[in-house]
């Protein structure tokens, strides 16, 4: 069973701006877990302590930990990662393993000066799997409302949901599959915003699945 999660932040820069708009991890966290337990502010970089487990009287069944955001100025959190990561990993209890990660994007905007990947984004994400190692990973668009939004309002698409849908595949997640290397990119378009939330229950059951799946193959 899925009991202790990590979130990775991966901001998109605005327009090569010295600032990083946030991803929105706290949205997300306060959604899965039932409760507002991560306060949504600016979401800037460098004020969440990986080591803290968040959890909540309301959803029990998950311990979350947030990353800072891996924004050009903060290249120790990588190594801070890497070494919460491996700590993990020699947990002898498997309740204090790491069973999932959730590396959070928030949807960049066409015409916005948004780049789907930034060079430090690039950097984890060619490491990622020597330091994950067998760990599922599910990829998190947030903010997806503001793709719709666009599409809808700029773009005057008569399918709005199908043209958000191709960008993402085009801009997104494909520019993953090249710097990953990897073809199997699990993902979840996700949206807290008031009347246009999505993404929830499929994220959980995304997740769900592929740790089981994980699980198995280490008992046969």
């Amino acid at each position: 069973m899925l009991r202790r999660g990590c979130l990775f932040g991966l901001d998109s820069a605005d327009d090569g701006a010295s600032f990083q708009t946030g991803v929105g991890k706290s949205s997300l966290i306060n959604q899965v877990l039932g409760s507002k337990v991560a306060v949504v502010e600016n979401e800037k970089s460098g004020t969440a302590n990986i080591e803290k487990g968040l959890t909540s009287p309301a959803n029990d069944k998950f311990i979350l930990h947030d990353s800072q955001g891996f924004e050009p100025a903060e290249s120790d959190n990588h190594k801070v990662v890497k070494n919460f990561i491996e700590d993990r990993k020699k947990k002898p209890n498997i309740s204090d393993q790491l069973h999932a990660v959730w590396l959070c994007f928030q949807v960049p905007i066409p015409t916005h000066g948004e780049r789907p990947l930034e060079e430090h984004a690039e950097m984890f994400l060619k490491d990622a799997k020597a330091i994950l190692g067998n760990v599922p990973v599910v990829v998190v668009f947030t903010k997806y409302d503001r793709l719709l939004t666009f599409m809808r309002a700029k773009r005057k698409a008569q399918d709005p949901e199908g043209e958000a849908a191709r960008y993402l595949k085009d801009c997104c997640i494909d520019a993953i599959k090249r710097v990953s290397g990897d073809e199997d990119i699990p993902h979840v378009e996700f949206s807290s915003r008031l009347r246009h939330e999505r993404g929830h229950d499929k994220l959980i059951e995304l997740t769900f699945n592929k740790v089981s799946a994980c699980f198995a193959s280490k008992r046969s």
